[in-house]
This record gives C-alpha cells, structure tokens and sequence, in this order.
C-alpha cells in the first residue's frame, strides 16, 4: 500500500477556494436552474491545487436524479461562469474548473441510515 503525504492547503489557497466558492454559487443561481430545471444546485466545496491553475468543484443538486444533466450543462456554460467570475475575482489568472458531483453527502446519509438500523 502507497502512503501519499499531502501538505495541508497553503492560505492563498484557502482564500481564492472561499472566493471561488462564494462568487460561483451566485453566478449559479444567475443561470436560472431552479426555473430551466426546477432543482436546487449547492457548490459545498471549491479545492484549488497549489499553483492557483485547477479548481475542483463539488457540486450537490437536489434532488439527485439529474445530476449528470446538471453537470454536463455547467460544462457547457463554463465560458459565461468563467466571464462572470474574472469580471468580480481580482486574480491575475483564473483556474480551470472542473465540477465533480459530491458524493460525500450520500455516503453520510447511508452511514446515517445504517446506524439507525437496529441489527440487534
């Protein structure tokens, strides 16, 4: 088994992710989901490497039936998201975005639901 260290995200890197973060849920709710899709996106995390040129975000819609449609429809909007984000974030160089679903909250609620179960 391969241990990998990775170094704790630097604090340049934690403010652009916390920017990223705030401004791209605004630019989100700009693109009008709710009434093209009636559904709920939520950016619940923004992680950016450590030279500031790859931004992964994570990407929860609710209810989770249409998530690859979600998905494939922020990529094809990437162009207009990434105007909107360099024309408020004062970065000498915006990263590339990529959104990822997250998974994390399922998990939670099955671990949840497996913990409720009463297996006695």
């Amino acid at each position: 088994m391969v241990y990998r260290y990775t170094k704790p995200p630097s604090q340049r890197q934690l403010m652009v992710s916390s920017a990223i973060k705030h401004e791209l849920s605004a630019v989100i709710m700009r693109l009008s989901l709710i009434e093209l899709y009636d559904l709920r996106v939520v950016v619940t995390e923004v992680r950016v490497s450590a030279d500031l040129k790859l931004a992964t975000v994570f990407v929860l819609v609710v209810p989770e039936n249409n998530n690859q449609v979600i998905l494939d429809y922020l990529k094809k909007e990437l162009h207009f998201i990434k105007k909107e984000l360099a024309s408020v974030l004062k970065l000498r160089s915006l990263p590339v975005l990529r959104f990822v679903e997250d998974k994390a909250s399922k998990q939670a609620s099955e671990v949840h639901s497996l913990l409720k179960m009463d297996v006695l």
